[in-house]
């Protein structure tokens, strides 16, 4: 058979049965094939090693990030810590990072969503983010990343001190 241009040949890779199982166990869980989650993680990893780091210590490296979230951990530009930050430098910040990750081609949305599970400022409603700053401390916090979704563009709104990110996909199960 002879393939045209632009059609991609299939490859096969053998690998274990386990391995194999939790690999499907995970694409079903997720409603894709194993094709297509495997394609995804690719496309992920190699995103990854394109900024220059090893996909695996990446992956270590948000593991940890995740579970120190578990107790209060949360990342923060260097600019608060060194001179703290208040509300609207922390949004006029954020503005700067949204509109330079727009220009780096990165998703922002994806950004937005990672910052919120990490800051736990957002309620998820379908296909919105509301943000809500209940304490004092997360205020510059909760700026930030309305700053960010600003900056990159995203479709906000905010009314009677209620701010909201519209996001392409319902984000129920990806914030909580």
């Amino acid at each position: 058979m002879v393939l045209g241009r632009g059609v991609s040949k299939r490859k096969t890779l053998t690998i274990d049965r386990a391995t194999a199982n939790t690999i499907k166990d995970l694409a079903n869980r997720h409603g894709l094939t194993i094709s297509s989650y495997m394609k995804k993680l690719i496309d992920k990893v190699t995103k990854i090693e394109e900024l220059g780091f090893f996909a695996p210590t990446a992956l270590d490296d948000l593991y940890t990030i995740y579970t120190l979230a578990q107790f209060g951990f949360v990342p923060i530009p260097l600019e608060f810590v060194d001179r703290g930050i208040d509300g609207s430098k922390a949004r006029s910040l954020g503005m700067k990072i949204g509109s330079i990750l727009r220009e780096l081609g990165i998703d922002v949305e994806n950004v937005i969503e990672t910052l919120c599970r990490l800051y736990r400022v957002t309620i998820p409603s379908g296909d919105k983010l509301i943000i809500v700053s209940t304490q004092e401390s997360l205020k510059p916090l909760t700026e930030l990343v309305k700053g960010i979704a600003i900056g990159g563009n995203l479709e906000v709104e905010e009314s009677g001190g209620v701010f909201s990110i519209r996001v392409r996909r319902g984000v129920e199960k990806h914030i909580i």
